[in-house]
């Protein structure tokens, strides 16, 4: 009878594209309408708060816990909205809203701990975004992670679908790249940016390093109002975690990609590019006094070094900020706002 059993819930659960989770307790189980099925066909209806449903909870409340495969127990924070009776058998059909892990060995944490390293997000195409800020956006992650102990804090979490664990803190803290942080991990497939139909208005990062830097790049092309960004390669990773953090989403909002110098210089040549880059030679015409094209392509350089020579050799401007106290140079995310509003500021006059 046992094993009849088991195959005709099993097909009943699969029929109703469900997960069959035995001995587990909805969370919510007050608020929801519960469905008995005798037999796998006869369907009855429960009250809310009938005497049944009160043997239910009494029944299921000592086993809140069960084990996975590893051997480690884990909690399982559930929305349930069906449960067969079968005899005196029970079970329960209903969408795990989030699952507790505290075993390392568990396959999913050895995975997102890898994704602080490049080749691993690359390998896995998978970067890691931590903080409240991310909940904010539109874009669905694939996984959202919290810290044992501040789900109530995130009610936000349930408007994603999506896999959802929490990890008690020793395993959130080995993921987390934050020293205070707040408890929230995002996890997001890569990006899809393409080199198709570029704006008129594009910026370029030749070899930026500071991932910060970036980050803040990134934030000001959203604000200015531009939507493609290319970055020579060598430059830092669009993923580095310091880089999402500090793009404060804008990085959900642009289009990056990566080319070779010599693939870049040959892309901006064939079409059509005022090329303007940031730089102080013999040449050099203040912020101020650009001059615009249909199509612009501004060009700030490596945080040392500033921009490649190849590139200065196919610039039809070098741009300089003056500086006008003792200071030797300006930061590289600082010149980038100056002159990309500036830049705005000349476009939006061309359009009056």
């Amino acid at each position: 009878m046992g094993t009849k059993l088991s195959k005709e819930v099993h097909d009943y659960f699969k029929e109703e594209k469900g997960s069959l989770c035995c001995r587990v307790l909805t969370s919510k189980f007050k608020k929801l309408k519960i469905t008995v099925v005798k037999d796998g066909t006869e369907k009855v209806k429960i009250k809310k708060k009938s005497s049944f449903q009160f043997l239910i909870i009494l029944i299921f409340i000592a086993n809140l816990l069960i084990k996975d495969g590893s051997g480690s127990k884990k909690k399982l924070y559930f929305f349930t909205y069906k449960y067969i009776l079968y005899g005196n058998q029970i079970y329960l059909l209903g969408d795990v809203r989030v699952e507790f892990i505290n075993s390392k060995e568990n396959k999913l944490f050895k995975t997102i701990k890898k994704l602080k390293q490049k080749k691993y997000r690359e390998r896995e195409n998978l970067f890691l975004a931590e903080g409240h800020k991310f909940l904010d956006f539109s874009i669905t992650p694939k996984y959202i992670i919290l810290r044992d102990g501040v789900e109530e804090n995130f009610p936000k979490i349930d408007d994603f679908n999506c896999k959802k664990y929490i990890y008690s803190d020793t395993l959130f803290n080995d993921i987390s790249t934050q020293e205070n942080s707040q408890g929230v991990v995002l996890i997001y497939d890569f990006l899809s940016n393409s080199m198709d139909n570029l704006g008129e208005n594009i910026v370029i990062l030749d070899r930026i390093q500071d991932p910060g830097n970036l980050g803040t790049i990134i934030r000001l092309v959203d604000a200015v109002g531009f939507k493609d960004i290319v970055l020579t390669t060598g430059s830092v990773d669009i993923y580095n975690d310091k880089s999402v953090r500090s793009s404060m989403g804008s990085l959900f909002n642009l289009n990056i990609n990566y080319l070779s110098e010599e693939k870049l210089v040959e892309f901006l040549k064939l079409n059509n590019y005022n090329i303007l880059s940031s730089g102080l030679t013999n040449e050099s015409v203040n912020y101020n006094k650009i001059k615009l094209k249909g199509k612009n392509a501004v060009v700030f350089g490596n945080e040392g070094q500033g921009v490649s020579k190849e590139i200065l050799k196919v610039s039809n401007e070098i741009v300089k900020i003056p500086i006008y106290g003792s200071a030797e140079s300006l930061n590289v995310g600082v010149a980038t706002g100056i002159i990309l509003y500036k830049v705005k500021e000349i476009l939006e006059e061309y359009e009056v």
